[in-house]
């Protein structure tokens, strides 16, 4: 059986090749296939990640590991995270929040 990740994968794969006609046509089939297999009970579509799921925006290990994660999830780590850098390392601490609280 194809999972729900696989097919996510495709997708993935699949709209970083140039646009055509052939591409447009994968990415009909995954998304049928993923809406017949996996439904969403609440009526949303898979053409748009739900608003709870974080997107994908890069390539390094940490963001291909959270990408297509519940974001309450993956924020509920980094606060873990961020609490054990503030006491082992309070210097790194300081600087990851002064860069979250400047404006790009």
């Amino acid at each position: 059986m194809i999972t729900e990740r696989d097919l996510w994968d495709a997708i993935k794969e699949t709209e970083q090749q140039r646009d055509s006609y052939a591409k447009c046509q994968k990415l009909a089939t995954y998304y049928t296939l993923l809406n017949y297999l996996y439904p969403l009970d609440d009526g949303r579509s898979y053409d748009t990640a739900p608003e709870t799921m974080i997107g994908d925006y890069g390539e390094t290990d940490f963001l291909s590991s959270v990408s297509g994660r519940e974001a309450s999830e993956v924020w509920r780590l980094m606060d873990e995270l961020m609490s054990t850098l503030q006491i082992v390392y309070p210097r790194l601490y300081d600087g990851v929040m002064r860069k979250l609280n400047t404006k790009y």
